[in-house]
């Protein structure tokens, strides 16, 4: 499957080949498909091919679940139960009726080992074949598709083919990802993550701090619910959307975050301790201060818009995002490349969980106020 690590709506290319006697290679067609297929059908090829043979044929596989679904029917275990809730359950049907004409034996052999034995050289040839089909997959024959042996009512779309993945699964994935486009488009760009570093975050924010504040608030203002002035407005619980701490800029969550001068000291205070992190990685990897200096500087400007760092010109610290760091230090400051990857992952993740706190300290700040002021017009309206 090219590319290797592709998910339910990512469009890829499957193929499926055998080696022997003979040799085929086929192209399977759709985007709801996985490499399950892929092996799937490669069996699928030897089983037909075996049909012409009168004599015992050995067939070999890597795949262990697929010899062992195969070993399983041949002990006469019931299967149908379980086919109803797996993927690519066409194809098993269709292997099924198969092995009851054939008198094949389905034999697993490992891959990927040092051994030189025949069933090892085999496997090694057709994954060259399916490999090497990939560069010329508009010359391959498709793959015929097995409706035949698809439940009387089954879904399909044109971008995706038969869908015999789990359909939930299916639904709630195109739901969530149709959200996440909407919401990219908005909100300054909320998710537009292709715009800011992939490194994934650290996990103990999220799953092992005591206190889960900081990641409460990630969630809130990724998905714009936070309750700021602009959006509490657009809801009709207030009429004013200016900043209730008397500027007069609109109080969205850009401008509580960055622009507000209410908090203006805290995000140079934690800038500055950013700013000390980072010097503080420099010394560490031993690097050239000459090398790193546009890190230095993008620690300074991490809470602040930039027109160098923040590829949309403002700062998006407040939802975790971080400036995309590659292009500001060069892999040849390093001894090699798995160092700069561990370097680079750390100052993410310093910049990350700076962020997140900050964002935190600052929202937490925000419903204090908010609150203090609540209480002190109920105690008027009482006094009065």
């Amino acid at each position: 499957m090219v590319p290797a690590a592709s998910g339910i709506g990512d469009t890829k290319s499957v193929t499926a080949a055998i080696t022997g006697p003979q040799t085929l290679v086929l192209r399977i067609l759709g985007r709801n498909i996985s490499i399950l297929q892929g092996e799937l059908m490669g069996l699928v090829m030897g089983l037909l091919l075996a049909l012409e043979n009168t004599s015992s044929t050995s067939l070999y596989s890597d795949h262990l679940n697929l010899v062992q679904f195969i070993e399983d029917l041949q002990s006469k275990v019931g299967q149908e139960t379980k086919l109803r809730m797996i993927n690519g359950r066409s194809y098993y049907r269709w292997i099924m009726d198969l092995i009851s004409r054939t008198r094949t034996s389905v034999i697993h052999t490992k891959s990927h080992t040092n051994n030189t034995n025949l069933a090892l050289l085999l496997n090694n040839e057709v994954d060259h074949y399916a490999s090497r089909a990939q560069n010329a997959t508009h010359r391959l024959p498709s793959a015929p598709i097995p409706t035949f042996y698809m439940e009387d009512i089954a879904f399909y779309r044109d971008s995706d083919g038969w869908i015999e993945s789990n359909i939930r699964v299916f639904t709630d994935y195109f739901l969530a990802r149709q959200t996440a486009k909407a919401l990219s488009f908005g909100h300054h760009h909320t998710m537009t993550t292709w715009l800011y570093d992939p490194r994934p975050p650290p996990l103990h924010p999220y799953t092992r701090a005591s206190s889960a504040y900081s990641a409460m608030v990630q969630l809130y203002a990724r998905s714009g619910q936070l309750p700021t002035a602009s959006g509490m407005k657009q809801k009709g619980q207030i009429r004013d959307s200016r900043c209730r701490y008397g500027f007069r800029e609109t109080e969205d969550m850009y401008h509580v975050f960055v622009r507000c001068e209410r908090f203006r000291s805290l995000r140079l205070e934690v800038a500055e301790l950013v700013v000390k992190k980072v010097g503080k990685r420099i010394e560490e990897y031993n690097l050239q201060e000459s090398l790193a200096m546009g890190l230095l500087e993008a620690a300074k400007l991490f809470f602040s818009d930039s027109d160098v760092f923040w590829l949309l010109h403002y700062s998006t610290y407040y939802l975790g995002h971080v400036p995309q760091l590659d292009p500001i230090i060069s892999v040849k400051a390093f001894a090699n490349s798995t160092i700069c990857a561990r370097f680079l992952f750390n100052i993410h993740s310093d910049f990350h969980l700076a962020g997140i706190c900050l964002a935190s300290w600052i929202w937490g700040m925000v419903q204090k106020d908010m609150a203090k002021r609540r209480e002190g017009i109920i105690m008027t309206g009482m006094r009065t």
